[in-house]
């Protein structure tokens, strides 16, 4: 707390009251800038710092509405101490404050301003939160910020799994090698013919695919629930990243192979889902690829770890814990299938990343209304004879094929 913000305090509340500001700011900077450091070396998570820094924020927002209206300001600047928990830290709404100019000729321009995840990092954007709003005309009694009790979607799964990269190409080319080969080596005796090697290649092309999408706001819902507006347009960038994810999962889907080798076919006795994943895993194996992932929804897991013997006994295989390290648990997966394989042979390239347009169409400008476009653009590929690595299918079909009297 600066001197003079401690001078005002003074004279506004007291001073029991602002020794009790000075020891609340000093006891969430000490343990802010710890988490700090962890958030930054990668030892904590985005979300982790956002509670913590949540939780240390409570004791100060208590004191807050113990301050008379005239230290109201006072009130703001310590909220405002929080939010720039980091050095150089701005809140989104500062951010676009910045810019508030540049957006105010877009009404006569017809142009838009775009805003990219490269520049909020490099002005300190840390996140959505500002200082406490005004009461609102369109929401009565709100002089805080709203808690979006939002619909709990499917979460994403598939970009953490596949190996996604980066280009600066709109088109990109790559090379994709056909099974099988022609010819191999071979013993030969000394001066006779060597035999003749050939990889066969296609040269495939990308043209970088784009998920978009856009919301309209007024400029009352923007100016009288800005913490509430910023929750919006974090919304759109969470609707098309899930959208973005979506869209990979059903690709890979659609380039993963159906169980389909037969060495298996009638030799296990008393199949279950265990050993149609287990089955599943072979397939990756013998086409040579490592699997990294066995993905299932939560009611295939609960089928699954939960299946027991006519004496009530749990069915949990020798092999059970090879492949719960590698269980991830996705509601996008269709009931009682499996997707198993080394997913990082699916290779997505990002060519430009979440942006954000915002400007008017039209005769929004009229209407006080203006629009916020989202939008990212990638490449997303895999080579034909890569698709081996992946397996995609019912559990129920794979175990019915391996299914058998399992003696030998």
């Amino acid at each position: 707390m600066d001197v003079q913000t401690e001078k005002d305090l003074l004279e506004k509340v007291g001073k029991e009251a602002t020794e009790a500001a000075k020891l609340a700011i000093k006891t969430a900077e000490d343990a802010i800038n710890g988490k700090t450091i962890e958030l930054t070396k990668g030892l904590m998570s985005k979300s982790d710092f956002d509670n913590f820094k949540a939780e240390q924020m409570a004791p100060i927002q208590a004191l807050l509405n113990t301050l008379d209206t005239a230290s109201k300001e006072q009130g703001i600047k310590m909220a405002e101490f929080l939010e720039k928990a980091t050095p150089n830290s701005k809140t989104l709404e500062q951010f676009i404050e910045e810019k508030a100019s540049v957006i105010k000729d877009l009404r006569t321009t017809g142009k838009f301003v775009e805003i990219t995840g490269a520049q909020l990092k490099a002005a300190g954007v840390q996140s959505i939160a500002g200082t406490i709003p005004t009461p609102s005309p369109y929401a009565p009694g709100v002089s805080g910020v709203l808690e979006i009790f939002d619909i709990l979607r499917n979460p994403n799964f598939i970009t953490s799994k596949v190996d996604m990269g980066r280009t600066n190409q709109s088109r990109l080319a790559w090379a994709n090698e056909l099974d099988p080969m022609e010819g191999g080596p071979a013993l030969v005796a000394e001066g006779a013919l060597k035999p003749q090697i050939q990889h066969k290649f296609t040269i495939e092309t990308s043209t970088a695919k784009k998920v978009a999408g856009w919301i309209e706001l007024t400029d009352e819902f923007e100016q009288d629930l800005p913490n509430f507006a910023s929750n919006v347009r974090r919304k759109l960038q969470e609707d098309v990243e899930r959208a973005f994810d979506d869209l990979i999962q059903i690709d890979v889907q659609d380039a993963a192979r159906p169980y389909e080798i037969t060495g298996l076919d009638g030799q296990i006795a008393f199949a279950n889902r265990w050993d149609a994943i287990l089955a599943m895993m072979a397939q990756v194996g013998s086409y040579n690829f490592v699997p990294n992932a066995v993905a299932i929804n939560w009611i295939t897991n609960a089928m699954l770890q939960s299946a027991k013997n006519e004496n009530g006994t749990y069915l949990l295989p020798s092999f059970a814990d090879d492949i719960r390290r590698m269980l991830v648990y996705s509601n996008k997966m269709a009931n009682g299938h499996a997707l198993v394989g080394d997913l990082k042979q699916y290779h997505v390239d990002i060519y430009k990343d979440f942006v954000l347009k915002i400007g008017w169409i039209n005769d929004e400008f009229i209407y006080n209304k203006f629009a916020i476009v989202g939008e990212m653009r990638f490449h997303s590929y895999i080579s034909d004879a890569r698709k081996k690595a992946l397996v995609y299918d019912s559990l129920a079909e794979v175990a019915n094929t391996i299914e058998g009297s399992g003696s030998f």
